[in-house]
């Protein structure tokens, strides 16, 4: 047989069976060099060297030899066709141009390109045994490393068109085996962006790659919002979503993402509650107003409200529900003082009135819930009590017969020398001043004639304010003035009708001292450093000679009130002027006495 013609069998045999085992021997093969002829050599580098000089032959071939040669290809497709269909044929390939050991610059491996058009003509010539370089590279690289590797070469001009191609490949083997997209998820290092993964360069990449896994595993499709759920949990997306809605680049990405996530909520009819809790919301304390979890709730509790109107959800019921009337106030109250959550608080107060109001909660309830029973001196200047005041107001026009006013809630919880106090120091600043105005109206109000009840008299005021401890110190306190003035008002509503009730400084006086003590008390007054008081003192010693005198009293015991006995006391002058009053208004009454004829 002519060895020529055994060249072109091999030659055949090796054409055929391509990539197979047949046509690559190892460096320590025991088949040499010299067991065929120099026109075919296998080298220790696995590279098929092919010489292409045609040796001639003068002899034809004997049908013996083309006989044997027909057997051999027979036998030879016999082998080859279950490699190919398996895919052997792109990894035996792989193989003969030697690239697994290129590394990282395997796309720098003009070989390689080659071995990739040879597999991509395989396929084209053989669909139904179509193979894809991949799983090949993923056995050798890895699937993380090989993602490396493409990623590299897709941002080189000279390689970016057979990578972009090859990512598409790999995103498909990935998802026919079944990789899930929380895995690619993974690959693509995107856990690591935190909440920016909506600028993340694989962003697109993976939720096409979604989309591929959905095609090809249509019984456990997913979808990127379900994916983002089971990786970040849902109360750290909500902050991813949020983050990302203040960008403009991923601003139309976020709005997209959170009705998705809205929408799976609705559908599996989750409650506004659920969904506060699973955001971690009734955790979050006084900072819960500035979570921006809050703000994506309140967002979903408009689309329940929506979907359910007859069982709508309002933000401050659910406050109420996991922090209690007080935890909601004490969350308000400090939310109201950063700039950030002053508005949305002022809102929720306002809400938070109108539920109380709803429900019926008393003024007096509300009074300690802002804890105003404990503001002291401050009550007046505390922010909250002008926001208790009106809810007392609206609770009185709402309950009419309740008789509710902020005098009578107040009187609870401070005395009323107490509140007059709080009055006279609330008129000295222009901010309180119109509160404590009218406080002082309704305190005055309340001491007049209600229910049947007496009024305060003003002598009864004066020991209410405590004036009587004070003694001669009293005349110069803003507490006497305000006395004054309660006098005043006394005087204009209660003796207007009847003149004889008419209240003076000297009854109040003498209805709350004795004489002996009220004389040593403008004895004191007479002395002050004031000229005024010094005055008032003198003047006040008059008048009460002249109610002595009106009583009738004799001149021995006023003696004894004025303490004096000799010419040398210091009231002697004033008991000798009594005295001459007191004898000539006794002289006179005997004269105006009706004269009796017998």
């Amino acid at each position: 047989m002519c060895l020529q013609y055994w060249n072109v069998v091999l030659l055949a045999i090796i054409v055929v069976l391509g990539g197979t085992n047949a046509t690559v021997l190892p460096a320590d093969s025991k088949l040499s060099d010299t067991s065929l002829s120099s026109s075919i050599r296998f080298y220790a580098s696995n590279q098929l060297y092919i010489n292409l000089h045609r040796n001639l032959r003068t002899e034809p071939a004997t049908k013996e030899e083309r006989g044997v040669a027909d057997t051999v290809i027979k036998k030879a497709a016999t082998v080859v066709k279950p490699s190919l269909v398996k895919g052997n044929a792109a990894e035996k390939a792989n193989l003969q141009f030697r690239l697994i050991q290129a590394g990282d610059d395997l796309f720098d491996n003009p070989k390689f390109l080659k071995w990739i058009k040879y597999v991509d003509d395989f396929s084209a010539n053989n669909p139904k045994e179509a193979v894809t370089t991949i799983p090949i590279l993923t056995a050798r690289y890895g699937d993380e490393g090989l993602l490396k590797m493409l990623g590299t070469a897709q941002a080189n001009p000279n390689t970016k068109e057979v990578a972009t191609k090859l990512l598409g490949q790999q995103a498909q083997h990935w998802a026919v085996n079944g990789k899930t997209p929380d895995e690619v998820f993974m690959l693509f290092n995107m856990n690591i962006a935190g909440d920016k993964v909506f600028e993340n360069a694989q962003w697109g990449n993976w939720v096409n790659y979604v989309k591929t896994y959905n095609t090809n595993n249509p019984k456990t499709q997913t979808s990127v919002i379900s994916s983002l759920q089971s990786i970040y949990g849902e109360s750290y997306l909500v902050n991813i979503l949020a983050a990302a809605g203040q960008i403009r680049a991923t601003k139309s990405t976020s709005k997209k993402m959170e009705l998705e996530l809205i929408q799976i909520w609705l559908k599996n009819d989750r409650t506004t509650d659920d969904v506060f809790k699973l955001l971690e919301l009734d955790k979050a304390a006084n900072k819960v107003l500035g979570s921006p979890q809050l703000a994506f709730w309140g967002r979903y509790v408009g689309y329940v409200n929506e979907k359910q109107p007859d069982k709508t959800t309002s933000l401050i019921a659910t406050l109420t529900t996991h922090y209690k009337s007080k935890g909601v106030v004490k969350m308000l109250e400090a939310a109201k003082k950063v700039p950030a959550t002053k508005a949305v608080a002022t809102r929720l107060q306002t809400e938070q009135l109108q539920h109380w109001l709803s429900i019926g909660k008393a003024p007096a309830n509300v009074f300690k819930l802002f804890k105003l029973d404990e503001a002291g001196e401050n009550l007046l200047s505390n922010p909250q009590f002008l926001v208790w005041r009106k809810y007392t107001d609206d609770y009185g026009v709402k309950n009419p017969k309740a008789r509710v006013t902020t005098i009578g809630v107040l009187t609870r919880y401070y005395q009323d020398d107490v509140l007059a106090n709080l009055i006279i120091t609330g008129m000295k600043s222009p901010r309180t001043q119109p509160t404590a105005t009218r406080l002082q109206s309704e305190l005055f109000k309340s001491w007049m004639p209600i229910a049947g009840l007496p009024p305060v008299a003003p002598e009864t005021a004066f020991k209410i304010l405590k004036l009587d401890e004070m003694a001669e110190k009293a005349f110069a306190t803003p507490m006497f003035a305000f006395w004054k003035k309660y006098m005043e008002h006394y005087n204009k509503v209660i003796s207007q009708p009847d003149h004889k009730k008419r209240a003076t400084l000297i009854s109040t006086l003498m209805a709350n001292y004795n004489d002996n003590e009220l004389v040593l008390v403008l004895e004191k007054l007479e002395k002050a450093p004031s000229m005024q008081l010094s005055v008032l003192g003198k003047n006040l010693k008059t008048e009460l000679l002249h109610q002595l005198l009106l009583m009738n009293l004799g001149p021995s015991d006023v003696a004894k009130i004025l303490n004096a006995k000799r010419k040398t006391d210091a009231n002697w002058n004033l008991l000798e002027k009594y005295t001459k009053d007191y004898y000539r208004l006794v002289k006179l009454r005997e004269e105006l006495k009706p004269k009796t004829v017998w």
